[in-house]
């Protein structure tokens, strides 16, 4: 990607994808740039602000420690009133990376869901938390020379039903279809869907562990990809500029 000075904000930045989305992005932020990472865990984000560190030092990196499972709109609001200040100050470009997510609970019938408190702490992670942060930080737009960029990352799962996931596929459905009517009500926004693939994560880790994991799921992690790998596909993928927006991209489609 061309080096510019960027605003970034990457979801679920402490490890895995995440991390990988900060770390490929900070190869071309020139000085000036800032980029913020969100997770629960600050020891995770402390170790991605310091890979992206050693890769450049000019990002200003802003560590925001929050459970996105309870996301509260008043501290995304006071988070982004801090971090833009100025209206002077312009940014080249900007992105938003919907990361954060979780397949658990998983391994269940979906006719067997009945705990409503369940169902309602799996889409406030999954969905309600991505909905808060576009709303806060949609304002961001009129602080930069390009087209506010916001990708979700998607999954197979979004379009493809896969028995004993029901909360994940119902989860990444809902939410590749709320960036869809986006794509369509903001004409001055470019919105992708990003499916990254099977890849090589401690979340795929734990779920091979878990008892509850099926074999017909285990059959998609024959040949898991590299988390860096897939971010340097979306990277391509968001420079080349040539995708229609809401559109979903798969790692493995040819662009």
């Amino acid at each position: 990607m061309k080096n510019e000075k960027k605003f970034v904000l990457v979801t679920g930045a402490s490890k895995g994808f995440g991390r990988s989305i900060a770390i490929v992005w900070a190869k071309s932020c020139s000085s000036g740039s800032k980029m913020i990472l969100t997770a629960r865990s600050e020891e995770g984000l402390n170790e991605t602000e310091k890979e992206i560190k050693s890769l450049n030092s000019d990002i200003k990196v802003v560590k925001f420690i929050t459970d996105h499972g309870n996301p509260v709109k008043a501290d995304y609001e006071a988070l982004f009133n801090r971090e833009i200040k100025d209206p002077n100050d312009k940014y080249d470009s900007g992105f938003l990376f919907h990361n954060v997510g979780v397949v658990e609970p998983q391994g269940d019938n979906i006719k067997d869901y009945s705990n409503l408190k369940e169902m309602e702490n799996y889409f406030r992670l999954n969905l309600f938390s991505v909905m808060i942060i576009n709303s806060v930080f949609f304002p961001l737009k009129q602080y930069l020379s390009n087209p506010l960029v916001v990708i979700n990352i998607s999954s197979l799962a979004s379009i493809q039903p896969i028995p004993s996931w029901g909360y994940y596929c119902m989860g990444k459905t809902a939410r590749q279809m709320y960036f869809q009517i986006m794509a369509k009500e903001e004409d001055d926004v470019r919105v992708l869907n990003y499916s990254p693939g099977p890849m090589d994560t401690s979340a795929i880790d734990r779920l091979k562990e878990s008892d509850k994991t099926i074999d017909y799921v285990k059959g998609f992690w024959t040949n898991l990809i590299e988390p860096t790998t897939s971010a340097e596909k979306m990277a391509f993928i968001i420079e080349k500029n040539e995708f229609q927006s809401g559109v979903q991209i798969d790692f493995f489609d040819d662009v």
